[in-house]
Formats: C-alpha cells, sequence, structure tokens
C-alpha cells in the first residue's frame, strides 16, 4: 500500500528577522530574511585557504589538515537561508559541519557565506537498484522521507530531484535546500532556484497564481509531483523530458500541454494509481490511453 497525498498542515508562521543568528534561527525555526553576517566558526573555510580538490560538479572535498574538518561542499552560490533550512530539517537531512566564505565578495564588511560543507555521503544511482523488491524499497523511503519533511519538520523542499536524494550512513537523506521553505512562509523571504523539469504543472499555470514567481513552491503536492517523476525514473530509467531554459515560453507552457511520462510503462497497478493520483492534483491532464 502507498501512503495517499498528505493534505496541508497547520504550522505556526516563522517570524522574519532582518539580522538573525544562524544558531538562534535553527532553535527558533525561524529563516533570515537577507543574508546576515554570520561570523566564520572553527569548521568554517575561506576559499582562498583551504585545499580541496574537484568531486563532481559543484561538489568539492575539502581538507583543511591537523582533522579539522574533512567533508563535502554540497552547495555553493547559497545564502544563510539553506544552511538554517537543512539544519531545521533535522534527521531527513545530511549533517553539516560548516561553510564556506570568500573574502572577494563581503558583506558587512565581513566575509560572506557562499556554501556549505556537509559530511560525506553517498550518491544515490538508480542504475544500483535492479529489482523489483530494490526499486520499491527505494520508492517506500523517499516517500517516508519526504512525509517526514512535510509532517515533522513543516517544511516544503521545493526541488526534488534525483539529485536531492544522499545516503548518509545508510540512511537516506535530503539535501539541496535552497529551494526549500517553512510551510506558512510568505514569497517575500525567498531566493531560491529550482529544476524547471520537474515543476508541477500548476505551478505555471498564471491563470492559478498570478503574479507569483514560479521558483516560489506554494504547496506540497509540488514535491509529490515531483517525486512521482522520480519513482518513475527509478521504475523506467526514464527522467522528464528536457526544458529549454533560455525559452520562456517553453517553461511556461499551459499545464493542457504538458505530457505526462508513459504510465504504461509502470507494469504495478498500485504504483500506476499513485502517480496517477498524484499528477492529477497537481494539475495534469491524464490521458486514459498512457495510463
Amino acid at each position: 500500500m502507498h501512503p495517499p497525498y498528505p493534505g496541508p498542515s497547520s504550522h505556526p508562521a516563522p517570524c522574519v528577522c532582518q539580522h538573525v543568528d544562524l544558531e538562534k534561527a535553527v532553535r527558533t525555526r525561524t529563516v533570515p530574511k537577507f543574508d546576515a553576517l554570520y561570523q566564520p566558526q572553527y569548521s568554517d573555510i575561506l576559499l582562498s585557504t583551504a585545499n580541496h580538490h574537484w568531486l563532481t560538479g559543484d561538489r568539492e572535498i575539502v581538507n583543511l589538515g591537523g582533522g579539522r574538518i574533512q567533508g563535502v561542499i554540497a552547495s555553493m552560490y547559497t545564502g544563510i537561508r539553506e544552511p538554517a533550512l537543512a539544519r531545521i530539517a533535522g534527521d531527513c537531512a545530511v549533517p553539516l559541519l560548516g561553510h564556506v566564505y570568500t573574502p572577494q565578495c563581503q558583506i558587512e564588511g565581513g566575509p560572506r557565506l557562499i556554501g556549505l560543507i556537509m559530511e560525506p555521503a553517498e550518491k544515490i544511482n538508480f542504475k544500483d537498484y535492479v529489482t523489483l523488491e530494490a526499486k520499491e524499497g527505494l520508492k517506500n523511503e523517499m516517500i517516508n522521507l519526504l512525509e517526514r519533511l512535510h509532517g515533522e519538520y513543516g517544511i516544503i523542499h521545493g526541488d526534488v530531484t534525483p539529485c536531492s536524494f544522499m545516503r548518509w550512513k545508510g540512511e537516506l537523506r535530503f539535501v539541496k535546500f535552497r529551494a526549500s521553505r517553512l510551510f506558512n512562509e510568505g514569497p517575500e523571504n525567498f531566493r531560491g532556484e529550482r529544476n524547471v523539469s520537474y515543476l508541477c504543472p500548476n505551478k505555471l499555470c498564471e491563470e492559478r497564481r498570478p503574479g507569483i514567481d514560479f521558483n516560489f513552491p506554494t504547496d506540497p503536492i509540488e514535491d509529490w509531483y515531483a517525486l512521482a517523476l522520480v519513482v518513475y525514473e527509478i521504475y523506467t530509467g526514464c527522467g522528464p523530458p528536457k526544458l529549454d531554459y533560455n525559452n520562456y515560453d517553453n517553461i511556461h507552457v499551459s499545464p493542457r500541454e504538458r505530457k505526462l511520462p508513459d504510465l504504461k510503462l509502470i507494469e504495478d497497478e498500485t504504483i500506476r494509481n499513485w502517480m496517477v493520483d498524484i499528477f492529477r492534483k497537481g494539475g495534469c491532464l491524464i490521458n486514459t490511453a498512457t495510463a
């Protein structure tokens, strides 16, 4: 059995502070409105002093020597919101070790926070999940993780993709909280970016959400829609079609024009019905010929 899409929960609205210490932000479940200056601690690094080497893409292994810190740069070009939300997410997120600052870009006379360092974790390779039992297990882990992020921590991830999951000490965890927000948090406090290929169609319908930046996650169903696409990729090896980010009309297409994956490739009726339910709630018109 698959858990149904959970309805909106009631969470207290966070207060907004212009300059807030990161520890206070986590303790009080608030996020700063702007990139407040957070003084570097012993576990933080300046890019000009770190000894590091590339791992893949924007992820780097960091080792300062002397046993002070060794981890992975998990996000670059971030602000103080992301580490606050990643830490509020508790055991749904890969733990953070420190932060990355650059002296070249300063704020309030000090080095600016631009990146996060997390504990080493393993990327998820769907090709490692060959049997139906293995795929079912990974799917259930992802569903349970997203349920807990919403229900226990009141956070909408906002950018659920295959790259948003990593395995830390055997446990599935979320990374990449740049597009996340607390429940009941308004768009004025948001500067995130999302993968357009996984956006929920009702997010792109200007008639339903006039004047709201499509980057801003407004409802938990957007996470569930993206997760359904991820689960589809686990079972079929087919990801969503790539969109042209340079073509505004291509990104902001009508929900009626967005193509659903071919659900006939999903042989398990329970999984297929779970996907259809989520896609409908996400604003897609379901073509019965492919479902």
